[in-house]
């Protein structure tokens, strides 16, 4: 259905009801949430539920990947919630399979590498500051210096 555009859009509220059900298994939750990103502006009135699918952590981490290329997928329809998708992904308590596929939404919608790595590299840099000390210590553990 994600690949007939327009024409699928009477289907947009049975897709999402798909990726609603929790009875429904992974896998055909994240092919609707695919189906819906292929779907352009037919899904667009959408955008607010796959979002909540991505940061919901009842929901199996399969199909939040799949609402975050959903969002990636869906352009301009998706543009207003990209500080949304940008603390998703600045977010340390999110699985960094998740982060990533918040990150790939952010390019696919034209959010730039360097409009990302300037918005992540303070909070790289926090982290770096926390990591160097176990980094030294293994390192002095196993190599002697």
């Amino acid at each position: 259905l994600g690949n007939l555009g327009s024409a699928a859009a009477n289907y947009v509220p049975d897709i999402l009801n798909f990726l609603k059900d929790e009875k429904v298994p992974a896998y055909v939750r994240y092919g609707a949430a695919e189906a819906l990103g292929n779907l352009g502006s037919a899904a667009a009135n959408y955008v607010p539920d796959i979002l909540n699918f991505l940061k919901d952590e009842k929901v199996p981490a399969y199909v939040r990947y799949g609402a975050a290329s959903a969002l990636g997928n869906l352009g301009s329809a998706a543009a207003n919630y990209v500080p949304d998708i940008l603390n998703f992904l600045k977010d340390e308590k999110v699985p960094a399979n998740l982060r990533y596929g918040a990150a790939s939404a952010l390019g696919n919608l034209g959010w730039g590498q360097r409009r990302l790595t300037t918005s992540l590299t303070s909070s790289i840099s926090s982290r770096m500051k926390r990591w160097k000390p176990t980094f030294v210590q293994v390192r002095h553990r196993h190599w002697g210096r």
